[in-house]
C-alpha cells in the first residue's frame, strides 16, 4: 500500500527503478500519492511513455546544472550527455515533471532552480545535458508548483491559487513570464503567505 520515491541516478539504477514500479503497479495498482523517481539522472527515450502511461513522476534537480553540470557532463561523454536531468523531453511525453531542489545537497532557493529549468546553464557557462532540455518559464514555474503538489499527493489542497485550497504563495518583484530569464533568480520576493498569514512581507 505505499507510494514510493526511489532515488536513482545512472541510467541502470533508472532501469531498475522503472521496471520495480511498473511491476508493483501492475500487480497492486496505483496508489493514491503516485510513485516517484527522485532524480532520474539519466533516462532514456523508451522509458517516456512508460512513465507518462504509468503516472511516474520524477524530479531532476535543475539546480544541479550550476554546481555540478559541468563534471557531470565531462563524465557522461558527448554521446550520452543529453540524457542528463532531461526536462523538456518529460514535459513534452506528458511525463509528471516536479521541480525540487534536493536541499540540502543543493541550493533550495526555487527562483534559481526555475531559473534553471530555462537555461540549464554550468558554472563554466555550458549547458548542463542537452540545450533541447530547456523549458519555457511558464513549464519551469508549472514543475515548481501544480506538478509538485500533484507528485506529492497535494494536489487538492495546493499548487494553484484555486478558491478552497491553502492559502500559500508568494508575492515577487516582477513577473518571471517576461523578465530575461537569465534574471528570474534575482527577483524580489516581497511577501510569503502560509495558511493566509504572512511569514515574510516588505508590503
Amino acid at each position: 500500500g505505499w507510494s514510493l520515491a526511489v532515488h536513482a541516478i545512472g541510467d541502470l539504477a533508472v532501469d531498475h527503478a522503472v521496471r520495480s514500479i511498473v511491476e508493483a503497479m501492475d500487480t497492486y495498482g496505483r496508489r493514491s500519492v503516485p510513485n516517484r523517481i527522485e532524480h532520474a539522472g539519466t533516462v532514456h527515450d523508451e522509458h517516456l511513455p512508460t512513465l507518462a502511461e504509468y503516472g511516474i513522476a520524477v524530479t531532476p534537480q535543475a539546480a544541479f546544472a550550476r554546481d555540478i553540470g559541468a563534471g557531470m557532463n565531462m563524465s557522461a561523454g558527448p554521446d550520452r550527455r543529453r540524457l542528463l536531468y532531461r526536462a523538456r523531453s518529460f514535459v513534452d511525453a506528458g511525463v509528471m515533471l516536479a521541480g525540487s531542489s534536493d536541499r540540502p545537497c543543493a541550493d533550495g532557493n526555487a527562483l534559481r532552480g526555475i531559473q534553471a529549468f530555462v537555461d540549464r546553464l554550468t558554472s563554466t557557462g555550458d549547458v548542463f545535458g542537452s540545450a533541447e532540455e530547456c523549458l519555457t518559464a511558464e513549464q519551469a514555474i508549472t514543475a515548481y508548483t501544480r506538478t509538485a503538489a500533484e507528485a506529492s499527493g497535494h494536489g487538492a489542497v495546493k499548487g494553484t491559487l484555486t478558491p478552497g485550497k491553502l492559502a500559500d504563495l508568494v508575492v515577487l518583484g516582477d513577473d518571471p513570464l517576461t523578465v530575461d530569464p537569465t534574471t528570474i533568480k534575482d527577483i524580489d520576493v516581497i511577501a510569503t503567505i502560509a495558511g493566509g498569514d504572512f511569514t515574510h512581507s516588505t508590503l
